[in-house]
């Protein structure tokens, strides 16, 4: 007898700026292995559904920050909670 992975799964969560605490609307949210990806609303939340599990990286991208990575064991469904550091500026 075959067995179906259980693809019931999400992640979701919610970008702030480090800095000022803002909500981060308009941050690119990537499932890398899945090549998903999804903008946050203008809360800063977003959320993966119809997850398998498995391992996962997760990368926020906002114009005004630093990119962020964080891998994810996902064996149950996750809330994320991620405050983007300011991008360093420098002139040339």
């Amino acid at each position: 007898m075959a067995y179906s992975q259980n693809c019931s799964l999400l992640i979701k969560g919610h970008i702030e700026d480090a800095d000022t605490h803002q909500k981060l609307s308009g941050a690119n949210v990537v499932l890398v292995e899945l090549n998903k990806e999804m903008v946050t609303d203008d809360q800063g939340d977003f959320i993966f559904t119809k997850l398998c599990p498995g391992n996962y990286t997760i990368m926020v991208i906002h114009v005004d920050c630093e990119t962020y990575e964080q891998k994810i064991n996902l064996r149950k469904n996750r809330h994320l909670d991620i405050d983007l550091p300011h991008a360093k500026n420098t002139l040339s």
